[in-house]
């Protein structure tokens, strides 16, 4: 590893990445969504697809058939796995605190 910041960067990029192929999948799978406030415009379209990245569904979509509800949780699904390895590798990133037991130290 790099730096932090890096990883963040990197981080941040693979999100929005499937944030925006899943938007692409909406907008070409268009039958299979009720897109509700915003009529299936582009904007609102990837604006859904991030709620539904960082939430567990989205206000503003509903699927109107089986294929749809199976994108919708294949998203909601990727988002939530990869907040989870996320956090896990951030975890494991962080120094290991110290102690005060004398027989705990590595001097």
């Amino acid at each position: 590893m790099r730096s932090y910041r890096r990883t963040v960067l990197l981080l941040l990029h693979n999100y929005f990445e499937i944030i925006f192929w899943f938007a692409a999948a909406y907008l070409v799978l268009a039958g299979e969504f009720r897109f509700e406030n915003m009529n299936g415009s582009l904007v609102g379209v990837i604006y859904s697809s991030f709620v539904v990245m960082t939430n567990f569904g989205s206000p503003g979509i509903k699927a109107q058939t089986v294929v749809g509800l199976y994108v919708l949780w294949a998203q909601s699904i990727t988002g939530l796995f990869m907040t989870l390895l996320s956090l896990a590798r951030f975890i494991a990133l962080l120094p290991a605190p110290g102690t005060l037991e004398k027989g705990e130290r590595q001097d």
